[in-house]
């Protein structure tokens, strides 16, 4: 991006359909990530282990993967508000079942349901929240956009585990359907009253497997897969860590990790904007390595904290420019494949990195495993290295071009 270029600076920003998005984006997030916050505890007292734990985390994983592509593909040919409302419906009523449910079988498939559930909602306001955003700006809309889930993030899991220690894990699953049952009611009012502008859909061939994914996006999204490799272990195992060190405090750990995020999110966007992904991506990693090799050496509350606020800078920097490689070059009829191939990339990142430390875990413990984990990052930074900054979305490679032009 030229630093000099006016239109990165006039472009408007915050439209109406563009904020709404977000404001949906946050109370989708609130109810998710209070149930994800849970979720592993809940299995343990079924009488699940780490390995159980992992594996959920995986299967949950791999529905959002799987649906990730057919939303995707919907999204870019189909009613662009339908498949968000259907989603919203599915995941109000998947918890509400989670609440009725004692069985770690019938667990394993309302968690399958969770995914397809959450993929398809998450991906669907991705896409239209990014039809909303200025391309000049893209880096900077997507870190405002991300810090609704930040926030989101923040609050909810911090709440979810305070209300499961004060009440229960139920009690936990009945309010996040309600949650996302409002969610759904503002929706459809809003749509009603035409206050919210979904992106018409721009074409109507026929299926074809090459329309799930799209190509421009998959450097930024193999880079993104192996950097969350360590958020799996992160989102799955954390609160266990710590619950096992006799801390009970993992919701303030979840609410500095989501404030750092938040606040790398904020700031840092415009720096990817004007100079590209690769020093958020080299600084982020570094954090992040820093945060797993405190935590394998964790037995203080205040190193697991001080974890939680380099991870969360880390996970901010990187996630947004990230995204917004996978994304700038893409034509807007494509927007819901190049949603889908990062998201894709997302889940089965933290599906599989929640699969591999529940082995580590159960084989050589916390500490070690959160050692190891750390590691993926260095994977990330090799292939971004190697390979992704010679992308045509990548933004170095990008700025090259528009010099020679």
């Amino acid at each position: 991006m030229n630093r000099n270029n006016p239109a990165a600076e006039t472009a408007t920003l915050f439209t109406r359909s563009f904020l709404i998005f977000v404001l949906l984006n946050f109370i989708t997030h609130v109810a998710h990530h209070g149930v994800l916050a849970v979720f592993p505890f809940y299995i343990t007292y079924q009488g699940g282990d780490e390995v159980m734990v992992g594996l959920l985390t995986a299967l949950f994983s791999v529905a959002s993967l799987m649906m990730r592509m057919a939303t995707g593909w919907i999204l870019d040919h189909k009613d662009r508000s339908a498949i968000l409302l259907i989603a919203l419906g599915a995941m109000s009523l998947i918890f509400l079942l989670y609440g009725f449910t004692a069985s770690l079988v019938l667990l394993s498939l309302l968690r399958v349901a969770q995914g397809l559930a959450w993929a398809a909602a998450a991906t669907s306001l991705s896409a239209n929240a990014i039809g909303h955003i200025p391309a000049e700006r893209l880096g900077q809309g997507l870190g405002l956009y991300t810090v609704a889930a930040t926030v989101a993030i923040a609050v909810s899991p911090a709440i979810a585990l305070e209300l499961m220690y004060g009440s229960s894990c139920q009690a936990v699953f009945f309010i996040s359907a309600l949650v996302v049952l409002a969610d759904l009611a503002l929706l459809l009012v809003l749509r009603a009253n035409r206050s919210i502008v979904f992106e018409q859909t721009l074409k109507r061939s026929r299926f074809a497997f090459r329309d799930l994914f799209y190509p421009q996006s998959f450097a930024a999204s193999l880079t993104m897969f192996l950097f969350l490799l360590p958020h799996g272990a992160l989102n799955s195992f954390a609160a266990l860590y710590m619950e096992q060190n006799s801390l009970h405090t993992a919701g303030l750990f979840f609410f500095l990790l989501a404030a750092a995020t938040a606040v790398a999110r904020v700031l840092l966007p415009r720096i990817a904007d004007r100079r590209g992904e690769a020093p958020m991506l080299y600084l982020g990693s570094g954090c992040v390595l820093g945060a797993f090799l405190l935590l394998a050496g964790a037995n203080k509350l205040y190193i697991f904290y001080l974890a939680a606020l380099v991870y969360g800078l880390g996970f901010g920097m990187v996630t947004p420019a990230m995204q917004a490689m996978a994304m700038r070059i893409v034509a807007p009829d494509h927007r819901g494949a190049a949603s889908a191939t990062f998201l894709c990339a997302f889940d089965l990142g933290i599906g599989l990195g929640g699969l591999i430390s529940g082995f580590f875990a159960r084989h050589l413990g916390y500490s070690a495993m959160f050692g190891i984990m750390g590691m993926a990052v260095v994977l990330s930074c090799a292939y971004y290295g190697l390979f992704g900054r010679n992308s045509p979305s990548a933004f170095r490679r990008q700025s090259l071009d528009q010099s020679q032009c």
